[in-house]
């Protein structure tokens, strides 16, 4: 089955409303589960960017924003709002809601910032094609203005909701995985552990090409897909590959990367039992260890995946 990916001008500002429609970027339908939990994990693979953004700008406020984004999002509501359901019993439905209003404001509050300072930010290497898409903004003249002339909107059926194929619940079923699937599968391991042993021994410039490798490994192993909850399965949640120079000068990065590896190596174990309750909680925890990486503050706090009462999982950062 075909994959589904969204570029920056699909998701961001060109998507603010919570009550939108979630189309399927394939075709403009309505989204099924599988491309609504896509959308999510792709708004929150750019949270950790656009606060690194912010901060390496100078935004005053930058502290405490990123402190309460990167704790609600990356830790309390991927607990609360899909793990807790998914562990209970119950299913979780990927729909517009205060799970990615909170990048929203992230996203929001740097737009506003950008648009403030517009002659000052115009040209500055941070702001990359893919952000002032994601923005909706562009660059004319030496000044960042509003709009993004590149982004032509998808049509799509107007009213309605997502649809429920491919609701995330435990007793989904799946089609057993073949042998393809299972080296496949294995493929994606043996990238990222490559990837992570560059990270250790600090090969800077191998890097981007083993990161594009893990993402085409993982596209492989979705688009091995029968059905829409095989999707789901085969699908890690999304996460942004970016290192935070911060972690390199304080030796975190390593720490971070090997904790993803493990993570994923959970997630693959998971997926080849074709247990999606643990296969979505180990890929929350790699995307939190992703999150991490992408963004170095020492009082974020953002809480582990762990299948005890939220306030017992165990924090990363100071909680003080």
């Amino acid at each position: 089955m075909d994959t589904v990916r969204f570029t920056a001008a699909e998701l961001g500002m060109h998507y603010p409303a919570s009550g939108e429609v979630l189309w399927d970027p394939r075709d403009g339908s309505p989204a099924n589960q599988y491309v609504a939990s896509v959308r999510v994990y792709s708004e929150l693979a750019w949270l950790p960017v656009a606060l690194r953004v912010l901060r390496d700008l100078g935004y005053s406020s930058v502290r405490g924003l990123a402190v309460s984004m990167m704790r609600d999002v990356i830790g309390k509501f991927t607990i609360v709002y899909i793990l807790r359901p998914l562990t209970s019993g119950g299913p979780y439905f990927f729909h517009a809601n205060y799970l990615w209003d909170l990048p929203h404001h992230v996203f929001g509050t740097l737009r506003y910032y950008l648009l403030s300072k517009s002659k000052a930010y115009a040209g500055n290497p941070l702001l990359t094609q893919d952000l002032l898409s994601l923005l909706d903004l562009h660059v004319e003249d030496g000044e960042i203005k509003a709009g993004d002339p590149t982004h032509t909107p998808l049509p799509h059926q107007p009213g309605g909701k997502p649809t429920n194929e491919g609701l995330l619940r435990a007793d989904m079923e799946f089609t057993p995985l073949t042998e393809e699937q299972l080296s496949l599968l294995q493929s994606t391991h043996d990238a990222h552990m490559m990837h992570v042993d560059a990270v250790h021994d600090r090969n800077y410039d191998d890097l981007p090409t083993l990161g594009r490798q893990v993402v085409q490994a993982h596209l492989a192993l979705e688009a091995t897909a029968i059905t829409v909850n095989d999707q789901v399965l085969l699908t890690l949640p999304l996460f942004n590959g970016q290192i935070d120079p911060r972690r390199w000068l304080d030796g975190s990065v390593d720490d971070f990367f090997t904790a993803a590896d493990a993570a994923h190596a959970t997630w693959m174990s998971a997926v080849m039992q074709r247990d999606i309750v643990e296969a979505t909680k180990a890929g929350l925890q790699h995307l939190r260890n992703h999150a991490l990486i992408g963004y170095e503050q020492p009082d974020v706090v953002v809480r582990e995946v762990c299948d005890d009462y939220i306030g017992n999982c165990p924090v990363t950062g100071d909680p003080a």
